[in-house]
């Protein structure tokens, strides 16, 4: 998994060349978070009253990634631009 972070961060380096730095748009941000929160739900220690290293004292599973590497490869790959913003660094 990190070969694929650190693909997806070498194919946004063009973008940052070119307009500075960016970051992940907030409604973008937050709806990644609600699909993993909801896949995580559905694993075996999301739901049911499971009890996990993976759980803050609040309950929520910090796991990084609820399914098959393949399917990260796939979504990594190449970053979404619509889901990127240049920020001002100042």
């Amino acid at each position: 998994m990190i070969e694929c972070q650190v693909d997806h961060i070498m194919s946004c380096l063009p973008r940052l060349s070119a307009s500075g730095p960016i970051e992940v748009r907030p409604g973008v941000m937050a709806a990644w978070s609600r699909q993993l929160d909801a896949a995580m739900e559905r694993m075996v220690w999301g739901g049911g009253g499971c009890r996990s290293w993976y759980k803050t004292a609040e309950g929520r599973v910090t796991n990084n990634w609820p399914g098959p590497t393949s399917l990260y490869r796939r979504l990594t790959t190449k970053p979404p631009e619509a889901a990127y913003r240049t920020i001002d660094p100042s």
